[in-house]
């Protein structure tokens, strides 16, 4: 019979030791998903595609998403290549693009807002103004109906990462580590480097459409889509090249315009389509819209001409209509008059 060799007792142990230790991290792991359970979400995350990540306050592993999911002050979101998610918090809508890292805090500010850390990546915010975003130890809180972006650019001149906020509608408030505060509007934009310096380079910030834009077409015809945007350190004679393409990649360029004003406007039909605006080859902004044909929606009921009368209290009235293809949502509007000037009711 062999006898057993030290190396064989320390070998045999370091394995026991291992395998302790990753139990232990699972038990870990197990009891702190569970104890989740019980605190209050601030929000949810939906999955648009692919894959996308969120790792829990003081945990280790990461968890991966699948279609809707509550999120929690100090979570971690992470979303993969080719992946997209929607932050819905506090009223606001985060569209979480391929590559972006984001961290929920576990605390509000003075005025009971979620704040979010945008490490890197590309975001895009509107709502209500319930949400802060930090940027480079900035805090950017936005003002109702306000359409934001953020994103991690690459400064060729400077050769090195820095971050990029451009307001495409509304207005935003960006408060300085000092506590002094400023004002952003439609068209600007501010772009910082890795320090967190303001650069100065030629900048575009796109009006119209806004980010990830889609369209309704009620009939078969193609649809005008309007782009607009502003300029920032350019040129009156500088000249930008706006393309469309069929495909990300651009290698079925459908329009190809050299722009001397700041607005075009191009004809496109149903489907998705890619955008970028460029100035000497080089790509400044970039995005995509949707345009889906649809169909007006018809009332299955009240039917048309129907009279309710009533006593004391005015009856409940049930707005019935067969589903539209494509359609996200529904406005139904009432008023006193046929062209519901000034609707009284909207929902």
């Amino acid at each position: 019979m062999n006898k057993i060799r030290l190396i064989d007792i320390v070998v045999i142990f370091l394995c026991f030791s291992c395998a302790a230790f990753s139990l232990n991290l699972f038990r870990l792991n197990v009891f702190q998903t569970i104890s989740s359970l019980y605190k209050e979400p601030v929000g949810s995350v939906t999955i648009r595609y692919n894959n996308v990540q969120r790792r829990l306050s003081d945990q280790v592993l990461w968890n991966r998403l699948f279609v809707e999911a509550p999120v929690y002050g100090g979570d971690l979101i992470r979303v993969a290549e080719h992946s997209a998610a929607t932050l819905h918090i506090n009223g606001d809508d985060i569209d979480l693009l391929q590559n972006t890292l984001i961290r929920i805090y576990n605390y509000r500010d003075e005025q009971e807002r979620i704040i979010i850390d945008f490490i890197y990546g590309n975001i895009n915010i509107s709502g209500s103004g319930g949400t802060v975003l930090n940027i480079m130890d900035r805090r950017i809180a936005a003002q109702d109906q306000t359409e934001l972006s953020a994103r991690t650019v690459y400064s060729a001149s400077a050769g090195e990462n820095g971050m990029e906020l451009k307001v495409h509608e509304g207005s935003i408030t960006i408060t300085e580590q000092n506590r002094q505060s400023r004002s952003l509007d439609t068209g600007e934009l501010v772009l910082l480097d890795v320090a967190g310096i303001e650069r100065s380079d030629p900048a575009i910030v796109v009006t119209h459409p806004l980010p990830n834009a889609r369209f309704l077409a009620d009939a078969a015809e193609p649809v005008f889509v309007r782009f607009a945007w502003s300029t920032v350190h350019f040129l009156p004679q500088q000249f930008l090249s706006l393309e469309v393409s069929r495909d990300p990649g651009f290698n079925r360029i459908i329009h190809n315009i050299e722009a001397a004003q700041n607005e075009s406007g191009i004809e496109l039909d149903a489907g998705i389509w890619y955008w970028r605006l460029s100035y000497l080859e080089t790509v400044l902004n970039a995005g995509q819209l949707t345009i889906v044909n649809t169909a007006v929606a018809v009332l299955n009921s009240p039917v048309e001409g129907s009279i309710f009368r009533y006593g004391d209290s005015p009856p409940s009235i049930r707005f019935q209509w067969p589903p539209v293809e494509g359609a996200s949502r529904y406005i139904l509007e009432a008023g006193l008059v046929p062209d519901l000037t000034n609707p009284l009711l909207t929902r």
